[in-house]
């Protein structure tokens, strides 16, 4: 269920938060479930992969993933 959940979320979510906030709630959500888990540890995680992500996904092959969310690009 903390694997899964998180997962069916940022599909549920992508359009509406965008990339960075979804990868950010996949990864917090998610950390609890390993042994080894500290918040300090999951938020640095969650950070460095936002960034990869947005890098790799949306400059790097040109997909077309909203980066933002909807509220926050809107004029």
């Amino acid at each position: 269920l903390l694997i899964g959940g998180p997962v069916i979320l940022f599909g549920l979510l992508l359009e509406r938060l965008g990339l960075v906030a979804c990868v950010l709630l996949i990864v917090m959500l998610s950390a609890p479930a390993g042994r080894k888990f500290s918040w300090k540890r999951a938020s640095i995680n969650a950070i460095i992969l936002a960034a990869i992500t947005a890098a790799l996904f949306v400059w790097g092959l040109g997909l077309r993933f909203p980066l933002w969310p909807v509220w926050l690009t809107r004029p």
